[in-house]
């Protein structure tokens, strides 16, 4: 009796277990569709809106400079008197005081002689003094603009404020934007220079990040890091050390540089990209000024004119296979 009880037993026991084990493993791998789902939606929303964001805070402080390449302080300056240079540092100064992001503000005469230089350092606005004004003529944002037509400006790649050859402590990232100042009469009176201190920008990039590994990451377009949850990795090309993204993920980075955007998944987790393209013109007319952005040849930089911006989610549960 209990051997037939226990054949009865199992004959409803196992199947009924077997549906039960199939129905969790359907439930489970449904979770894990479900959650991927999610996370690549939340990775292409994070990636596209950061990107856009970038974009338009750029475009943001070229409308500033070209704004401030026009100002009457500085176009109707035939000669340059003590009157004039007192007026000038007024107009930069409260200039600087309204818009604390700008770390340097530069006009620079033909020659490539610095004529005015005003620094803001975390606050604290400074004019440096006329003697220790610097000539620089060889600089990539004094010749990628001294001979571009009105309206248009330079944008230099983003890279680690330095000077005689070495990076400065802390690390200041920075990006110089350069235009021509014209008088009333079209004849060119040097460059407006503007360093942009990227600091925030690259801040706001790295605030998705948890500690579920989720991972906001900006690279230049030669996959160095320009911010990465691992601050050991960024800025590698300023030091001349081969830390870029292709070399930790090849397969990744090849096709991460072949498209524009998209999304994928391989052993280390889910990617979303998008390109970010800093030069980019964000025009609201056709007949708008700044309709066409270059940038110039940097030695230390990267110039191509784009970033990616990457969102990368760590290894998370597997699908059990049925």
């Amino acid at each position: 009796m209990s051997n037939q009880f226990r054949q009865s037993f199992l004959t409803l026991f196992v199947p009924l277990a077997l549906l039960v084990v199939l129905a969790a493993v359907y439930l489970f791998n449904q979770a894990v569709d479900d959650q991927k789902a999610i996370l690549n939606a939340d990775g292409s929303l994070n990636v596209v809106s950061g990107g856009r964001a970038i974009e338009r805070s750029l475009d943001a402080s070229v409308q500033d400079v070209l704004y401030l390449a026009t100002i009457p302080e500085l176009t109707a300056t035939q000669n340059i008197s003590r009157a004039s240079m007192d007026s000038l540092h007024r107009a930069f100064v409260l200039f600087g005081l309204t818009h604390p992001a700008y770390s340097k503000v530069r006009w620079i005469d033909e020659n490539g002689k610095e004529l005015l230089r005003i620094t803001n350092l975390d606050g604290h606005i400074s004019i440096t003094d006329r003697s220790q004004l610097e000539n620089k003529s060889d600089r990539f944002y004094f010749t990628g603009s001294v001979k571009l037509d009105p309206g248009k400006v330079y944008v230099a790649p983003m890279q680690l404020e330095f000077e005689n050859q070495t990076v400065l402590a802390p690390y200041r990232p920075i990006i110089r934007i350069a235009t021509p100042v014209f008088d009333s009469h079209a004849r060119r009176h040097g460059v407006l220079v503007v360093t942009v201190d990227a600091t925030e920008l690259l801040t706001r990039i790295s605030a998705g990040n948890d500690v579920s590994g989720s991972q906001n990451m900006l690279l230049n377009s030669d996959g160095y890091w320009l911010k990465s949850n691992n601050q050991d990795d960024e800025w590698g090309f300023m030091f001349d050390q081969p830390k870029t993204l292709g070399a930790r993920f090849p397969a990744a980075w090849k096709k991460i540089a072949a498209a524009n955007h998209g999304q994928f998944e391989d052993s280390s987790g889910l990617w979303n990209f998008e390109t970010v393209y800093p030069l980019k013109s964000r025009k609201t007319t056709p007949t708008d000024v700044n309709n066409q952005i270059r940038t110039s040849v940097s030695t230390r930089t990267n110039t191509s004119g784009k970033w990616f911006h990457l969102f990368r989610k760590n290894k998370y549960w597997n699908r059990v296979p049925m």
